[in-house]
């Protein structure tokens, strides 16, 4: 392959969708955008509606292809869900892939964090990996959308034969803030923060807000980890938790005003690039 490909790792929130647009308009030159699904069932709904209702037409209407594709076994079969792995694991042993939190018994940090690199950037080198083969010239350049907000997650330690990564918003000196601004003057609504609907990287402050403006998804965590929790110790195992404490999430996650305030920023944790964007 004579030209370098230049593709834009899309993952259906504001930074990602501002280098769609920026992309569209020739500000950047990638050839198109690839967005790998962890499941229907594991996305946040929001984030899929706007893919598939609102930056998919609009893509569409000017020629610029977004590509989806899906963590996949041997002779691609596909993989279970995200959410689907997650309640595998814990019938069966108590583990999970998921980034819960470990506290207690003299231990702390994250349990997991293999979703990521698992159901969002194995899935998108795999891909890339069948466009250029097993030994390219160049890898491709892959355009993470992390913004001057977030510059810290920014890194190539991830690159590979197959893909070096790219950071657009960083060489333009876009924050968020200027994003939102990108893709709202493109006649664009902006977009719900990306990441799966029981996402445990989520700050205290933001299961607060999902507590009282989504009741249901946040009962629907919170019975995820009650499941954890009871599964673990039928296993002789300590707990897992969704926050940073060693209580459940129904009894220390609120919707006053002091929890909304909290300053414990949950996902700082994930470098991969591939969600929050």
């Amino acid at each position: 392959m004579d030209k370098q490909l230049k593709i834009i790792s899309y993952g259906g929130g504001v930074q990602s969708t501002a280098l769609i647009v920026l992309a569209i308009q020739k500000k950047i030159d990638f050839d198109f955008a690839l967005f790998s699904n962890v499941g229907d069932d594991s996305e946040t709904p929001g984030t899929l509606e706007y893919i598939r209702n609102v930056i998919r037409p609009y893509c569409e209407k000017y020629n610029f292809l977004i590509y989806e594709t899906k963590k996949t076994g041997r002779n691609n079969v596909e993989s279970l869900t995200l959410l689907q792995k997650h309640k595998e694991g814990i019938a069966r042993n108590g583990s999970t892939p998921l980034p819960v939190k470990m506290i207690g018994n003299g231990r702390g940090g994250i349990a997991n964090r293999t979703c990521t690199v698992e159901w969002k950037a194995k899935p998108i080198t795999k891909h890339i990996k069948s466009l250029l083969g097993k030994k390219p010239e160049q890898p491709a350049i892959l355009a993470i959308g992390i913004s001057t907000d977030e510059y810290h997650r920014a890194n190539n330690k991830h690159d590979n034969l197959w893909e070096s990564r790219a950071f657009p918003l960083l060489d333009l000196n876009l924050s968020r803030l200027d994003c939102e601004n990108i893709i709202k003057a493109a006649g664009l609504p902006v977009p719900p923060k990306s990441a799966c609907w029981f996402c445990p990287f989520n700050s205290s402050t933001t299961w607060a807000e999902i507590r009282r403006d989504d009741p249901e998804r946040f009962e629907a965590t919170a019975q995820l980890e009650e499941e954890m929790t009871e599964a673990r110790l039928k296993n002789g195992k300590f707990p897992f938790y969704w926050t940073h404490k060693p209580f459940p999430m129904r009894d220390i996650i609120g919707t006053q005003s002091e929890t909304l305030f909290d300053d414990y920023d949950g996902h700082q944790g994930c470098d991969e690039g591939h969600c929050w964007t």
